[in-house]
Order: C-alpha cells, then sequence, then structure tokens
C-alpha cells in the first residue's frame, strides 16, 4: 500500500527535528527534540511519537546526520559533533527499530535538495548549498543532480584555509567557533553586531572573511549558478551576506559571466525535511 508520507529527521549537534512529509513536500507534522540524550533510543521513541500523534502512514524515512555518510552500506561514517551517537545510527537499525524501510544521508545534502527543490535554488541547474550553524557543511547540486560518491561529498567544513595553523573552515567560521572566541551563542554575538558593538564588529568582520574564503573555493571547485546560505548563522541576513557579497566580487573573476546570485535559505529549519522527500522520490527511482 503507498501512503505518500514520508518520515524525516534532521539529527543536529545539539536537537533533533522530526517531521512528516507528503508528497508534494508540504510539513504535516512536526516536533523539535531540543535536547539530544546520550543515546540514540531516544530519537526512536521520539520518531514514534510523531507517528502516533500525526495518525499518518508513511512509506518510509531519511533521516539526515551532521557527518559524512556511506551512501552504499547505509552506514554514518562518522559524527563529529555528536560523539555518543557514533557507530549506533545507521539504516539497518533504524529499518529494524521502526519496521519500514529508512535512509540515512548527509543533513547539508538533504537541506541542498530541499532548497533546490522548493526554495532559494529553485530554477538553477548548479548549486552550492552551505549551511553554518555549529557546525558547517555543504551540499552540491550539478546538472539538477545531487553530487555525490561512495561517501556524501562537499565537506567545505574541514577544509585547511589556513596553512600555519592548519585551522579548517569550521574552525574559523562556524557557531562553534564564534562561541569559543566570544563566549556567546552565535545569536547574541549577532545581536552585538547589529548593535554596532566595536569589539563584535571586529570580531564578525574576521568570520565572514573566513567563511568568504570557503565559499570562494566551493565557487571555484563546483562553478554554481547560485549559493545558498543556511543554519542558524543565515539569520543574520544582510550581515552575513553582504561581505560574502564583496568579497567574491573582488575575488572571484568570472570572465564576463553573470555573477553568481547568493541568496539565504527560503525553507529555512525544514529545508532538510523537506529534502529528505526529495531524497526519498530519487531513491525509488534509483537516483538518489
Amino acid at each position: 500500500m503507498i501512503y505518500n508520507h514520508i518520515l524525516a529527521c534532521d539529527v543536529g549537534a545539539t536537537r533533533a527535528r522530526i517531521a512528516i512529509i507528503d508528497a508534494h513536500g508540504n510539513v504535516a507534522h512536526k516536533k523539535v527534540l531540543n535536547s539530544v540524550d546520550s543515546s540514540p533510543s531516544i530519537l526512536i521513541d521520539m520518531i514514534i511519537q510523531v507517528l502516533k500523534e500525526s495518525k499518518l502512514q508513511v512509506d518510509g524515512g531519511v533521516v539526515g546526520v551532521a557527518g559524512p555518510v556511506d551512501y552504499e552500506s547505509g552506514q554514518i561514517i562518522a559524527l563529529p559533533n555528536l560523539d555518543s551517537w557514533d557507530g549506533f545510527l545507521s539504516s539497518d537499525y533504524l529499518t529494524s527499530e521502526l519496521q519500514f524501510e529508512v535512509l540515512i544521508a548527509n543533513d547539508a545534502d538533504l537541506a541542498a535538495l530541499g532548497e533546490h527543490g522548493f526554495g532559494a535554488g529553485l530554477g538553477f541547474s548548479n548549486m552550492v548549498y552551505i549551511t553554518v550553524s555549529t557546525g558547517i557543511g555543504s551540499g552540491i547540486i550539478v546538472n539538477d543532480r545531487l553530487l555525490k560518491g561512495r561517501t556524501s561529498l562537499g565537506e567545505i567544513g574541514h577544509t585547511i584555509i589556513d596553512r600555519t595553523n592548519l585551522n579548517t573552515l569550521e574552525k574559523l567560521a562556524s557557531g562553534a567557533s564564534l562561541k569559543k572566541i566570544t563566549g556567546l551563542p552565535a545569536d547574541e554575538v549577532v545581536k552585538h553586531v547589529r548593535e554596532k558593538n566595536l569589539e563584535y564588529l571586529g570580531i564578525f568582520r574576521e568570520f565572514t572573511r573566513d567563511l568568504s574564503i570557503g565559499i570562494y573555493n566551493l565557487c571555484r571547485i563546483f562553478s554554481p549558478d547560485t549559493v545558498v546560505i543556511g543554519g542558524g548563522l543565515s539569520n543574520a541576513g544582510p550581515l552575513l551576506l553582504n561581505p560574502i557579497r564583496d568579497f567574491l566580487f573582488e575575488n572571484l573573476n568570472l570572465h564576463g559571466k553573470v555573477p553568481i546570485v547568493l541568496s539565504i535559505a527560503k525553507c529555512g529549519d525544514d529545508s532538510g525535511l523537506i529534502g529528505a522527500r526529495v531524497f526519498w522520490n530519487n531513491s525509488r527511482s534509483n537516483y538518489a
């Protein structure tokens, strides 16, 4: 029997979003688990609760995680921001526990699919999506298809942009890095920047420059039509976009081509959940 709904779950470093998505990419029911427990069994319990509350039958599920995924085996290679769950979650484990097929995917890949199909990337054949939150990840769309190999690609957060100290982009330009420098959550730092606090303006200037370098590298490698920025820090809006746009304009020589369109994700926190619907559909057609 076909129910035309799927379970979608986005497991982040500090919280998990669980939803039921209909055939048109609409969120039919959603719940947020704000504190991720030390055991993945809490995720199973929450999923079962969401299914009961929604009273909807699902064809299957897709779980997105903040880490590299082996798409051939359905195994998570690593969960850098959720060590206690490392080695527990897999497609086989979730399928066995929930009694319906569950696929595993990289969360940025899912968000890229969501934005490409329903959000800021709609109408663009070549898109780079980058999420700037606790960590940094990216998903790549080339010729309207998610780019992936045996494992998820686009791990831009773990690329080195500072050869002196071998610092990665994630160490220099993520929400975690801002908190390490300032002792404040990223949204509080953005608030101080809006208030033109000179101390935080300087910190944020360095932050956006490092992030711009990472995005510049993505543009050089994948030559996208558009770059979409999501994640918690995308809420900074123009404070984030404008310096990145200026950096790309000054440094990205496109040889007279149309400039890359830079925008904030339109689907917000739901990008990955909506993208799970696309990923599931693609898996049914042997594409994903």
